[in-house]
């Protein structure tokens, strides 16, 4: 930026009069005076090699502005970007791009000295440019490097996988309207998929929800239904990361509720081939079971839809826990709070708890 400045002029209007002693300014014995109106070119590039101020003025140098040097970076004797109101906007950004792209070139590639003749080498001294809108080279330049990943400081942290979540299967399970669906749906963009298993077998067998709290066979039926289904989808979700608001506990922590833990309906259900198989892929430590507690703010739970079956949240809640505990599978109990704050407690377990 000193060397071979972008702008290597800057271009001023006077605002008033005004005069520049000669004392001020070299060579110039008669000084200056300017009246309101008058426009000044200032020679940045000419500023910046300044042997009275540069060691090196015309030498690409870059210890002008270490150790003792240090504070001409800041000194009026050096603008690359201009300054005052017309000063480059861009200035901050363009130094936090040149920062971050010169950490990311030296760490990618080693520039090695010039070998043999260097008569006609190229050189930033000898470099040809010419202005048009900004100082550009005249012809191109070619440099040598050597492509290397990082350097060996670094090459453990460069050569490292991408970090990837820790868990490859999540659910968030719990009683109808406490916002399971809301928070798979703020996660979504860490974690694919979203199944409605529940929806589907209900347009499937054309069932109601009247049927089911009338008729306590059909009751049962459906919730075997829907636990095969969800059986299916996970198994055909393989190794797959997801992120579901359904899973094969949600029939089991129904019939609970409705039942009982220890009644025959529900063993009835763990007792559906592969159900065994199932429950123990929740158990192993790359799987999550979110539990989702009703939500603290009044009006936040869900509107009846004519779909869910109508239940006392806080005892069906109470049945997952029941479940879960039964069948010795770890899960997070989700807070009952806001959507921000949900969000925010299930994302710093996904980042902190570590798999056992």
């Amino acid at each position: 930026m000193r060397f071979k400045p972008v702008g290597p002029v800057a271009i001023r209007q006077a605002t008033k009069d005004f005069d520049i002693p000669p004392a001020t300014l070299k060579g110039c014995p008669l000084g200056l005076s300017f009246r309101k109106g008058d426009s000044a070119i200032v020679y940045l590039e000419g500023m910046h090699r300044d042997p009275t101020v540069f060691a090196h003025p015309h030498q690409f140098d870059i210890s002008h502005f270490l150790g003792p040097n240090a504070s001409l970076a800041n000194s009026p004797l050096f603008r690359p970007f201009g300054h005052g109101r017309k000063g480059c906007v861009g200035k901050h950004l363009a130094m936090f791009e040149m920062k971050a792209l010169m950490a990311c070139w030296f760490q990618t590639f080693a520039f090695p000295r010039h070998q043999g003749n260097t008569a006609n080498r190229e050189t930033l001294e000898n470099m040809q440019t010419h202005w048009e809108v900004a100082k550009q080279p005249t012809s191109v330049t070619i440099f040598q490097v050597q492509y290397r990943p990082c350097s060996s400081a670094s090459r453990q942290a460069c050569t490292a996988p991408p970090r990837m979540p820790r868990y490859s299967r999540i659910c968030a399970i719990g009683a109808h309207g406490v916002g399971k669906t809301t928070l798979v749906t703020a996660l979504h963009d860490r974690y694919p998929g979203h199944f409605q298993v529940i929806t589907e077998v209900l347009q499937a067998t054309g069932m109601t929800r009247e049927h089911l709290q009338r008729n306590e066979a059909q009751f049962l039926h459906f919730q075997k239904l829907v636990l095969v289904s969800q059986m299916a989808c996970e198994t055909k979700a393989g190794q797959s990361r997801i992120l579901s608001d359904r899973s094969i506990f949600d029939p089991v922590a129904y019939t609970t509720w409705r039942y009982g833990l220890g009644s025959k309906q529900v063993q009835s259900l763990l007792r559906l081939p592969n159900m065994s198989d199932a429950i123990q892929q929740w158990r192993s430590a790359n799987c999550m079971v979110l539990l989702v507690g009703p939500w603290s703010e009044p009006g936040c739970a869900a509107q009846d839809d004519g779909i869910r079956l109508l239940t006392d949240v806080h005892g069906l809640h109470a049945a997952y826990e029941q479940v879960l505990d039964m069948l010795n599978v770890a899960h997070t109990t989700v807070s009952p709070g806001s959507l921000q704050a949900r969000v925010s407690q299930v994302s710093a377990v996904l980042e902190e708890r570590k798999p056992h």
